[in-house]
């Protein structure tokens, strides 16, 4: 039989309102003390009816940069958010950055809700690019699921102090799941730009150079992950580590931040292989 924590033990282990507000107050100043170019906003529960313990401090972190992002910067929001938790508290940040919002492409939220965060969210930063916004309706299938795959990633860079910190095993899975989803992309990168389906991984990748000049970056990284997924010791191995888990994550992350980056400059305009005009 599984001993089973008494409800009332469980009850005190969960934050409380002023556990929410306390990291509220201080992640909002940290944050302007090392990344004072940045853009942060609440939306969400938080704000209205908060069912403090369970419900999540829904958000996003707009960083003053490009689509390739500083990672370094990134690991010390990460830290804050990390040491700026008395207890673990669920957070739903997301990590953009000024060109992924402005092209929208990859952007992850339609047009409704990116005109819903300008006009509901609040406010914790100095710097506001809420207005920046430009969400895109009827993305094709390959395109959403890209944008979402790469929302993820960033996102788990954002959460690695934490998880490292609490959930350390659940970390390294959703590490993985980031290397199998960095091998699926040249397959839908090629679908995006020719329509053409492929389902060989190497195959998709040698028509993808046809078609866009791969930068190294995303080509070294995506040797390393087909090598990982043939061999699942090294890959054991590798997520094993927690220092190494993380390595991993970052270099998948400057990998798909490399493809979409390069993807965006040599297709500047919109198109309607990537999402339907209405």
């Amino acid at each position: 039989m599984v001993n089973q924590i008494p409800y009332s033990d469980y009850q005190m282990k969960l934050p409380k309102k002023k556990d929410y507000d306390y990291f509220i107050r201080h992640f909002s100043k940290d944050l302007n003390l090392i990344s004072p170019d940045s853009c942060f906003y609440i939306y969400g529960s938080y704000l209205h009816n908060c069912d403090y313990g369970r419900s999540d401090i829904d958000g996003g972190l707009i960083l003053n940069s490009g689509i390739i992002t500083p990672k370094e910067e990134i690991l010390e929001i990460s830290k804050i958010m990390k040491e700026d938790q008395k207890k673990r508290i669920p957070l739903q940040l997301n990590l953009l950055d000024r060109v992924l919002i402005k092209d929208g492409r990859f952007l992850a939220y339609t047009t409704d809700f990116t005109d819903w965060i300008k006009n509901k969210s609040i406010l914790y930063s100095e710097q506001d690019y809420r207005s920046e916004m430009d969400g895109k309706d009827y993305k094709v299938g390959t395109l959403n699921h890209l944008s979402f795959n790469f929302r993820k990633i960033r996102n788990l860079v954002l959460e690695s102090q934490t998880l490292l910190k609490y959930d350390s095993e659940n970390f390294k899975l959703k590490v993985g799941k980031t290397v199998e989803a960095l091998s699926k992309s040249p397959k839908g990168i090629l679908l995006l730009r020719t329509g053409e389906i492929v389902d060989s991984k190497n195959i998709s990748l040698g028509k993808l150079k046809k078609n866009i000049d791969c930068p190294d970056t995303y080509l070294k990284t995506l040797d390393k992950a087909f090598e990982m997924l043939k061999n699942p010791k090294l890959f054991e191995k590798t997520l094993k580590n927690k220092e190494t888990s993380l390595d991993l994550l970052i270099e998948t992350l400057e990998a798909f931040e490399s493809i979409i980056d390069t993807y965006l400059k040599n297709f500047p305009t919109h198109n309607e292989g990537e999402y339907k005009f209405i």
